[in-house]
């Protein structure tokens, strides 16, 4: 005998907390249609409804469906934990739905319970690019090349003989940041001379919108270790390196990608990440201060530059990661 739902439409969605600014989030309905009895050890698989009632437009769509630990539940592109299936949905426009199926596999035979939960925002409002009129301070930057100090501390460190880009092909950006403590800072960042322009610019909305950045410095202070930059919070671009993993240049390599706080924002492989401090970080629908999430001001500051964002990524997701070619 296979197993038996025994209450297969359960929660109707919620209205989660609003942003800043942001209008009344819509209202979601979740309907599951009438599941095939599923054999056990066979997938079937199950219908789930979702609807936005509005008022507006639905964006960040989460489903998340939750069952015992022997019920396995999968579906493409979504994260599964043992007992819940999360998955991310396209906008929904006031007065349409989506249909979203999922399979499901009984490993014994048994009465169970599927729950849904589906939640959405009401679309952000745009980026400003005007400064705040409370800034501590404006925002300021400055662009220079590699000083023969500075290519000293780099050579061996964060750049050496063999990398992809030549020291005359770096520039140090310093930039006003936003810090955790409320306060402006002043921090650097070493990147490839031709996206220096659009780093800055990037850098100047997230200071106006106030997103907080912990600390700002190059990697050549950690003696161009990766691990111990992230151990520290640190925003960081340039460091000449493989990409995780693997044994290709990483875009940091070329200057053309920055790591935006890491702890806040892990590298996340298996649902797991190798820094104890971005645990409590795992958890994406967590609305924490530095934490980065699909269109919010971060990702659409870099998008404006035509730069992808890791955490969008398939598979393992990097969520610190932003570069011009999206890898």
């Amino acid at each position: 005998m296979g197993g038996v739902v025994v209450a297969a439409a359960l929660v109707a969605a919620v209205a989660v907390p609003l942003t800043m600014g942001a209008d009344v989030a819509p209202k979601l309905t979740v309907t599951f249609k009438t599941p095939t009895r599923p054999r056990t050890g066979h997938s079937r698989p199950v219908y789930i409804r979702i609807e936005n009632l509005g008022p507006g437009r639905a964006v960040r769509v989460t489903l998340r469906i939750t069952a015992p630990t022997w019920v396995k539940l999968a579906h493409k592109g979504c994260v599964r934990r043992p007992t819940t299936l999360t998955c991310a949905l396209r906008p929904l426009p006031e007065g349409t739905g989506i249909t979203v199926r999922i399979d499901v596999t009984p490993l014994r035979s048994g009465k169970y319970r599927l729950n849904a939960r589906a939640t959405a925002r009401a679309p952000e409002p745009p980026i400003s690019f005007t400064r705040s009129a409370a800034a501590a301070e404006p925002f300021r930057s400055a662009v220079s090349q590699i000083s023969a100090a500075r290519a000293r501390r780099m050579t061996g460190s964060s750049w050496r003989a063999g990398c992809p880009v030549a020291l005359g092909d770096l520039r140090v950006l310093t930039l006003t940041f936003w810090g955790f403590d409320g306060k402006a800072h002043r921090g650097t960042l070493i990147v490839h001379r031709t996206v220096a322009a659009q780093v800055t610019r990037v850098m100047g909305r997230l200071y106006s919108a106030r997103f907080p950045i912990r600390r700002m410095t190059p990697v050549d202070s950690y003696g161009g270790d990766d691990f111990r930059s992230i151990e520290t919070d640190n925003t960081s671009a340039f460091n000449c390196r493989a990409a995780t993993g693997s044994t290709h240049w990483s875009e940091h390599a070329y200057g053309r990608a920055i790591d935006l706080d890491p702890l806040e924002n892990p590298y996340v492989s298996g649902g797991k990440t190798s820094h104890s401090g971005s645990r409590r970080y795992l958890d994406r629908s967590l609305r924490r201060p530095g934490m980065i999430h699909a269109g919010d001001v971060v990702v659409r500051a870099f998008a404006a530059e035509g730069w992808g964002w890791g955490g969008l990524w398939s598979g393992t997701r990097d969520y610190q990661h932003f570069s011009l070619n999206a890898r």
